[in-house]
Formats: C-alpha cells, sequence, structure tokens
C-alpha cells in the first residue's frame, strides 16, 4: 500500500479519532500527512499532550513502525483518557514516494539541519522548516521519535530523563546528542524562540517495537499531571 493508503486504514479502524491534517509540503508540493486527535476525543487541553515523529529517513520500514505505534497508542487501556497524541508518520513523504532516501529529492535531508537555517520553505528542505515550526507550535509535553534500526536503545533529552528516574530505570534511556538531528535540536536550543522540549528517541528492530511501547507507556503511566511543557507556558503566557 501506499502511504496515504495506509494512513486512510488506520484511521478507518476508528472513525474520528483522529483527524487528517498535513504539516506542510514538499518541493513537489505533495502533503506532509499529520494526524490530530478526534474532536470526539477528550479535549487535548485536559490531558498531557504527546508527538509522534516518524519516517525522518523516507524509510518504508521507517513510516510503518510510527503507524504500528499510532495502532498500540490507541488500543492500550487507559493510554488515550490521560494523553492526546498528534503524529506525523512519515515527514519525508517524497523520499519515501521517490525512493531517494534518506534525502528528498530536492537536494535536502529532511533528517538533518535543524534547526533550520533562515526562514524560507522553498529551499532544499522545505520539511524541516515546516516540521520544527509544526512541533515547536503543538507545544507537546513530549516528542517521540520512532525509527528502526538493528540495535535496540532509547535517548532522552536531559529535561525528560531528569522528569523521571524510569526514563532510565524501565527505558535504560541514554541522554540524546546536541546534534542537528530533530531531536537534538528541540532538546536543547530554542525552537522557534521557545523553550527546549522534553523528547525521546526510539531505534529498534520491527520485531521488538511492540515490545519497547509497552515499556514506554507503562512508564508514561508514572508520568506526574503537573509535567506540563515549558514550551506550552511560554506561548500561552
Amino acid at each position: 500500500m501506499t502511504l496515504d493508503e495506509q494512513i486512510e486504514a488506520l484511521l478507518s479502524q476508528a472513525p474520528g479519532f483522529w483527524h487528517l491534517d498535513a504539516c506542510g509540503v514538499t518541493r513537489t508540493e505533495r502533503q506532509i500527512p499529520a494526524l490530530l486527535h478526534g474532536v470526539d476525543q477528550p479535549p487535548a487541553g485536559e490531558r498531557l499532550q504527546l508527538v509522534l515523529i516518524g519516517g525522518l529517513s523516507g524509510k518504508q520500514e521507517d513510516a510503518d513502525a510510527a503507524l504500528a505505534a499510532l495502532h498500540s497508542y490507541r488500543t492500550v487501556s487507559g493510554l488515550t483518557q490521560r494523553y492526546a497524541l498528534s503524529a506525523v508518520p512519515c515527514a519525508n513523504p517524497d523520499g519515501l514516494a521517490l525512493g531517494a532516501a534518506p534525502e528528498n529529492g530536492a537536494g535536502g535531508n529532511p533528517g538533518t539541519a535543524y534547526p533550520p537555517p533562515g526562514d524560507s520553505y522553498y529551499d532544499a528542505n522545505p520539511e524541516a522548516h515546516y516540521l520544527w515550526r509544526w512541533v515547536s507550535f503543538q507545544a507537546p509535553d513530549l516528542v517521540l521519535e520512532i525509527r528502526t534500526g538493528e540495535v535496540t536503545s532509547w535517548e532522552g533529552s536531559a529535561l525528560c530523563l531528569a522528569l523521571l528516574e524510569q526514563f532510565r530505570s524501565v527505558l535504560n534511556a541514554s541522554e540524546l546528542p546536541s546534534d542537528s538531528s530533530l531531536m537534538g535540536a528541540l532538546s536543547t536550543g530554542e525552537p522557534n524562540l521557545l523553550p527546549p522540549i522534553f523528547g525521546l528517541r526510539l531505534t529498534c528492530a520491527a520485531a521488538d517495537l511492540e515490545t519497547e511501547l509497552a515499556k514506554l507507556w507503562t512508564v508514561l503511566g508514572q508520568v506526574p499531571d503537573h509535567a506540563r511543557s515549558p514550551t506550552r507556558s511560554a506561548l500561552q503566557a
């Protein structure tokens, strides 16, 4: 199936649970799909806000992992009552459609170059500009990136690891590097002049994804209700 067909299949499993939107467009004018919590769910403001990012690499297996994580979130008892999850399951749709992974077919690489320089959405890396702005103004309490790899690892921002000891003890998470990846930049910089955002990145094989997600959902159940994003506080000030 195409990415659009996969997303439609996910949405059809629970009509109204998510609303299909777009966080931007690529150089080929392809929409970058975003799934927002549905109107028939508890108000987002009453729940902790999660943002899931997948497919930055433009690889099918990474988009598949993100979509599998969305299905897992929706089917875990009690989780959706406490957390509202929005997602960009494939942040590099041109790379996927054109077979250009990890690049986007226009000379850019949406997995790097964060924060994106300048304010142009018409350079070689428009996905990075759109994604950077979209994530910032979602003001999530936690951003989760999922990607596939042979070795399982969890990485978290310093703020995130300091929030809850279980991020280290249960997930065995190490600290995210301060690099030009999306997660590295969100966790240490000032996205759109806002405070750093709490972040986790999971790398694992597809066969291990459900096991690792089960650990995460358990840990998130222990996050205190007052653990609100400093980014949201800054936007509401």
